[in-house]
Formats: C-alpha cells, sequence, structure tokens
C-alpha cells in the first residue's frame, strides 16, 4: 500500500472481501460495447452499468461504500454531480481519493448505478439490461437518452448540456 497511497482509501474498503462482485463488474466491462465514457456523465454511466448489472447478477446489494453513501445521500449527489456534468475531469467523480465535498471516493459510480436501476425500472425497454451493456459511451445522444428515461435528474439533460455549452 505504501506504494499506492492515492488508493489508500480504497484498500481500506478491503476490496478482497467483495472479490466475486469486482470481478463481474470488470467482466461486464469486457462485455460493454465501448471502453468508456467522453465526459464525466457517459463514464460515471459506464462504471454504475458494470455496478448494477454486477450486483443483478449475484443478487445482492452493492457493497462499494460509494453506493451504499449515494443511497443515503441520492439528491445532495446528484445536485453536486449535475453541476460538473459535462466535464472532462473525472476527479471529483470516478477513480478519485474522496478528497471532494462529500469526502467518499468515486461517487460518479453511485450516479451510473442510480441511472441504470432507474433505466431499468422505467420499462421503457423490452431487454434493459442489453441496452445498458451494448450502449455507445461515446454517443452522448444516446447517452442522455437513456438518462433521461431513469427519470434520475430533475430535468432533461438537454437543460444541462445547455448550460454547459453556455460556459
Amino acid at each position: 500500500m505504501a506504494d499506492f497511497p492515492h488508493l489508500a482509501d480504497y484498500f481500506e474498503s478491503s476490496p478482497i472481501d467483495n472479490l466475486v462482485a469486482l470481478n463481474l463488474h470488470e467482466w461486464v466491462h469486457t462485455q460493454q460495447r465501448s471502453e468508456g465514457g467522453v465526459d464525466l456523465l457517459s463514464q460515471a454511466l459506464f462504471e454504475g452499468v458494470a455496478e448494477f448489472v454486477s450486483t443483478e447478477g449475484i443478487g445482492e446489494p452493492s457493497q462499494q461504500p460509494a453506493i451504499t453513501f449515494g443511497l443515503g445521500h441520492h439528491d445532495a449527489v446528484i445536485e453536486a454531480f449535475a453541476r460538473d456534468i459535462g466535464q472532462k475531469d473525472f476527479s471529483d467523480w470516478i477513480w478519485d481519493s474522496g478528497e471532494n465535498a462529500f469526502g467518499q471516493r468515486d461517487l460518479g459510480y453511485y450516479v451510473g448505478y442510480a441511472i441504470a436501476k432507474g433505466y431499468v425500472a422505467s420499462e421503457r425497454d423490452a431487454d434493459p439490461i442489453a441496452t445498458l451493456i451494448e450502449l455507445d459511451y461515446s454517443d452522448l445522444d444516446a447517452v442522455d437518452a437513456v438518462v433521461d428515461a431513469s427519470g434520475v435528474f430533475p430535468r432533461e439533460m438537454a437543460a444541462y448540456r445547455a448550460k454547459v455549452s453556455a460556459n
């Protein structure tokens, strides 16, 4: 751990105790159509889909601290994430040390997880898991359609994207 001080919070979460879910999460990434997102929202969805599908696959809730924290602080997390939605810098939300307003690392995973869960629950799709796995995360219109269908954010993504473009 001395060689990876930036991962201290991650190692403190005892990832080996959750090895089956971690492996399934990473396997889902191998099945996803693209290698990741092109902005904060698309990358959060990419990671959140892997987490959501892995928990559905093993039939147990996520043991990731970010998911637990997000479930308990949903509105505040979504509101803060919405301000950063189009960023190319993921450092406060994904693969981070928890040095953010919440003191919790990887909350982007929670946002993506919530979107995936909301999308599946929306019942707008005959095979929502396949749609989420096969989604082209570099196609922001497709990403935004999934996010809008999820009902996680209070406004449609077009409003958030317009605000990002204006700045």
